[in-house]
């Protein structure tokens, strides 16, 4: 295995580490909209009615 083979899969890990954490990111972001909306549960009509 030379150097530039070494570079490439250095790379390609980065890469997967990024997008891993982004994808963390957005599920983290979603669990704590939807925890937000469960909460509110008593409300969901006047949620609907403000959002559209």
């Amino acid at each position: 295995m030379d150097l530039s083979e070494i570079q490439k899969r250095v790379l390609c890990v980065g890469v997967w580490n990024h997008i891993l954490n982004v994808g963390n990111h957005v599920l983290g972001t979603v669990d704590i909209l939807l925890s937000e909306i469960d909460w509110s549960k008593k409300h969901v009509s006047d949620y609907t009615i403000s959002t559209s």
